[in-house]
């Protein structure tokens, strides 16, 4: 068996990160590639090398060239250097989904309101800024 190497690592993230953002299970993409789910998980966790052939189908799955995954322009960043890597951590879905869960704009409006007023307040966060601009321009109009 051959040695997984550094690369192979980012491909798995790769796949994760990208089937995660788009809301497919590991049993979905495995169904959609004629894998269990568990070799997925292998995939994912770069147990196992994923050949070129069934990267080609995972790509297909995933809605993505399979460029993507040799372009290191379109890989992720740090994981507060892009929001793709975030988004598809464990705390990025729970936000996420906990977010999209709340009825009330207001409630959504003052977390955010809330979130850029520590984010102002931390030295380190000069874009903080920029994010309180973006969102006083989503300001719900009844607040």
């Amino acid at each position: 068996m051959s040695r997984v190497s550094d690369f192979d690592h980012l491909i798995a993230l790769r796949i994760r990160q990208r089937r995660v953002l788009i809301g497919m299970s590991q049993t979905g993409l495995a169904r959609a590639v004629g894998v269990t789910f568990q070799q997925i998980q292998k995939y994912e966790s770069g147990k196992n090398r994923v050949s070129v052939g069934r990267l080609q189908q995972i790509a297909v799955a995933l809605g993505l060239p399979v460029s993507d995954f040799f372009d290191a322009a379109s890989w992720p960043k740090s994981f507060g250097g892009s929001l793709e890597s975030f988004v598809t951590t464990r705390e990025g879905v729970e936000l996420t989904t906990a977010f999209m869960h709340l009825a009330s704009r207001q409630i959504r409006y003052r977390i955010i309101r809330l979130i850029v007023a520590i984010t102002d307040s931390q030295a380190e966060a000069p874009s903080s800024a920029h994010a309180a601009d973006r969102y006083q321009k989503s300001k719900p109009e009844s607040l």
